[in-house]
């Protein structure tokens, strides 16, 4: 009876692991008979260096600082007696056609006062960017998914607090999409 037992368990163990096995594969779908299928086109996916800036004028300025994708990053300077902040940096994008896209940052704070900016984007309010706990080190912050109309979008920043880097910005219509590091 014990090898009965044994003999199903196995059989039903192989059956489960290797579904199929030995059967032939199916034949990939085509677009046509006997062309290759047809692609799908991408999320759009776009990512910008923030010291590649179309205007950066008041406080906002390109620092040259290593950890930064191309060596530099836009920089908002460490001020111990300023309590408020002038400029604005702008950058655009050329949607192919209106959709939904989520904006990442990344970012180096300099600390607990110095750890946000605003956005102002085509759609929505103005968007408060940070507020997260990582100081001094480069990492990823989200903003807001934001509907965008099809053609030029300018997104503008605004400074809030003393001692922001801004080192690359990411628009992607990609929902799951999480940036890792330097992106490409």
């Amino acid at each position: 009876m014990e090898q009965f037992i044994t003999l199903m368990f196995a059989g039903g163990l192989a059956a489960w692991l290797l579904p199929g096995c030995g059967q032939p594969a199916e034949p990939a779908a085509t677009s046509e008979a006997g062309k290759a299928p047809a692609a799908t086109a991408l999320p759009y996916h776009q990512v910008i260096e923030a010291e590649s800036a179309t205007v950066a004028d008041g406080d906002f300025a390109e620092f040259a600082t290593p950890g930064a994708s191309a060596g530099a990053c836009l920089r908002i300077a460490p001020s111990a007696e300023k309590k408020a902040f002038g400029g604005s940096a702008e950058f655009a994008i050329e949607l192919p056609k209106a959709q939904q896209v989520s904006i990442w940052f990344r970012t180096r704070w300099g600390g607990t006062c110095a750890n946000s900016f605003e956005l102002v984007a085509p759609a929505g309010p103005l968007q408060l960017i940070g507020e997260d706990g990582t100081y001094g080190a480069w990492h990823w912050v989200k903003g807001s998914r934001l509907p965008l109309a099809a053609g030029k979008n300018v997104f503008v920043r605004k400074p809030r607090e003393p001692d922001v880097q801004i080192d690359q910005i990411v628009v992607t219509a990609d929902e799951g999409f999480v940036p890792m590091g330097v992106e490409q």
